[in-house]
């Protein structure tokens, strides 16, 4: 089915739908995104014809308004001409949407104010109502998937407005985002420098966001995208030089902005705790600099400001000799073996955390967001997650989504991506397709020991996957073996960028310092060495391999460019196509001429032309409760 959508920026007509998750439930925000093209270009050549993506949802009076999230951050970009500004989706239009004049909202246009229904009875014979499963794969968003509305749903939003603590139904409005950019998800890379370099794009723009006032929160490998741009007045995936894209703002939180946040440290001196440093640590007191232990010795006093001399003195050494450790695992070290706090990576601001801007007082904080498979171990678990690495017996701050945590969210996103593919194009890994052999060989015990590694961090439960989340960084030094030894060897040449960005979330989470506030710096950092180590080409890619992988992606580009807008416009039924979509009326009567015949068959044709690629939605059919 395919659409003529009205916007204050003109009329469109939808291509294919791309996310039609949760439409037809009753609780949700009910998301529909499409790939369109202005409906007065329906008729050019699908090359020259422009694709954007419209985005349409029931938003909560709580949750970020997106459209203007990316106005704002638009306007940002024209005034700064900041270049990381480029790797976010850019805006065409966003609107709230009115039918006959009068905006589209549960509470007016369609509730009326009628109250909420009765909790339907429950079945006399006993027999449960029907559960929903949830899929295996956590890329969802890239499915078109539709669910049943079940008793469970109608007696969930029926006891909104009953017992204890009821807050009645939430109310919605329907708004629109049209955006001129339009890509594919990360996983049809090509080549390995492909994936790191649409990453580390993707990094930047949320760099940008972030800089300017916006939290994401909601970092996913469906929101890491490779971008299709213009190229000689056609719409072609730019290869070789490709673009990574960082889209989807919808869970984002308004702060301050970076520049409004930073801390002043103000310097303060205890006599002779140097000396003490010295003489405690002669050999690390060596290789630093005097500067570096007193930014230390500062930050571990902001952290801490209860501590006494001596606990002070013993943090910041472990601080410094933590710091020391990330240098030389990430490739970076001083020329004469003393190191200055610029080397370090300490010659930065500390910031303040970040706090809600326009959140009223009164109303409970903002709740935690994020999708299970990628989100920070910290955000999916209510009790404090813990790193001892170093023993510093330091308590952790309390959670506020802040840039780390989407950091580490990026880290999961590759990692996912690491395990489950075999490679560019996203083939998902064999080892995760079928049932396991009877026999319990060494393979298949192997085979047993990845499928349990990917359902604890990314297929299981929300509970499953934070508490393992937990236990990772709790228990670090099985992270590696037990985890990263299980990348597919494809990626084989990205586990020394996976294992030091661990490193680097390791040493920013316990301690909270110079690298929590710099993170998004040392991450950049991170995946340049990585696209530097690679070389200028991809040793780790089969030629065939990087074909196939191409074709696929042309292939996703190619099913929306050149779709069917279905208006047929054969010479002997029109002699021109409607000027309005509120023209466009099609009506087919096949008589017994040969004309009408020959156009019969056409259409037959087209429709077993097009069978391979998949129809916009396919119900399910209901099934009878066993």
């Amino acid at each position: 089915m395919q659409w003529v959508i009205d916007t204050k920026s003109g009329a469109f007509i939808t291509l294919r739908a791309m996310s039609l998750l949760r439409t037809d439930v009753v609780t949700g925000s009910g998301c529909m995104v499409w790939a369109a093209t202005r409906y007065a270009d329906r008729h050019q050549d699908p090359d020259k014809r422009e694709v954007f993506v419209l985005k349409q949802w029931w938003k909560s009076a709580d949750q970020a308004d997106e459209g203007t999230i990316y106005e704002r951050l638009g306007a940002q970009s024209a005034a700064s001409q900041d270049p990381d500004a480029q790797y976010l989706g850019q805006l065409d239009c966003h609107e709230v949407v009115k039918v006959g004049g009068e905006v589209d909202s549960t509470d007016g246009l369609i509730q009326r104010a009628l109250k909420e229904a009765p909790p339907p009875p429950k079945p006399k014979d006993g027999t449960a109502s029907k559960k929903r499963v949830r899929a295996a794969d956590p890329e969802l968003d890239e499915r078109l998937h539709v669910n049943l509305v079940t008793e469970d749903d109608l007696r969930g939003i029926a006891s909104y407005a009953r017992g204890p603590g009821a807050r009645g139904l939430q109310h919605r409005t329907r708004v629109r985002v049209v955006f001129k950019t339009f890509g594919c998800p990360i996983k049809y890379f090509t080549t390995l420098r492909e994936l790191l370099m649409c990453l580390l794009h993707a990094v930047r723009g949320h760099r940008f966001a972030y800089v300017n006032g916006y939290v994401q929160r909601d970092v996913s490998a469906g929101n890491l995208l490779i971008a299709l741009l213009r190229r000689d007045g056609s719409m072609q995936p730019q290869s070789p030089s490709i673009q990574g894209c960082f889209i989807d703002f919808v869970h984002a939180k308004e702060v301050q902005p970076v520049s409004n946040r930073k801390l002043e440290l103000k310097p303060f001196e205890i006599p002779g705790l140097y000396a003490t440093f010295l003489t405690w640590d002669a050999e690390l007191a060596e290789r630093v600099t005097e500067d570096v232990f007193r930014r230390a010795l500062q930050l571990v006093k902001l952290r801490g400001p209860q501590m006494k001399p001596y606990q002070l003195a013993a943090i910041a050494g472990q601080y410094i000799e933590a710091a020391l450790y990330y240098c030389e695992i990430s490739g970076r070290t001083s020329p004469n073996g003393v190191y200055t706090p610029e080397q370090l990576r300490w010659n930065v601001d500390l910031l303040q955390p970040p706090t809600d801007i326009g959140r009223d007082a009164n109303r409970p904080r903002h709740p935690r967001s994020g999708t299970p498979p990628y989100a920070s171990a910290k955000i999916l678990n209510v009790e404090p997650v813990r790193i001892d690495r170093w023993e510093t017996g330091i308590r952790p701050s309390d959670v506020i989504h802040d840039a780390i945590h989407d950091m580490e969210s990026f880290f999961w996103a590759l990692l996912y991506v690491c395990m489950t593919r075999s490679g560019p194009g996203g083939v998902r890994r064999e080892e995760l397709v079928g049932e396991l052999d009877a026999g319990l060989d060494a393979d298949s015990a192997e085979v047993l020991e990845l499928r349990t590694i990917v359902y604890c961090f990314f297929d299981g439960s929300l509970e499953r996957i934070a508490r393992n989340k937990k236990r990772a960084f709790e228990n670090h030094l099985s992270f590696a073996p037990l985890v990263l030894r299980h990348v597919h060897p494809y990626f084989e040449p990205l586990k020394p960028l996976l294992r030091r960005w661990w490193e680097l979330l390791l040493l920013a989470y316990e301690f909270e310092g110079y690298e929590y506030h710099n993170i998004h710096a040392l991450v950049i950092e991170l995946l340049e060495r990585a696209l530097k180590e690679l070389g200028t080409e991809d040793l780790s890619d089969d030629e065939q391999q990087q074909q196939d992988a191409k074709q696929k992606r042309d292939d996703f580009f190619r099913r929306v460019i050149y779709a069917d807008i279905g208006i047929p416009t054969p010479k002997a039924q029109y002699a021109s196509a409607p000027s309005s979509p509120n023209e466009y009326r099609v009506t087919t009567a096949f008589d017994g001429t040969p004309e009408t015949q020959r156009l019969k068959q056409d259409r037959s044709d087209s429709v077993r032309d097009t069978s391979s690629s998949p129809t916009p939605v396919m119900k399910k059919p209901r099934q009878e409760a066993e």
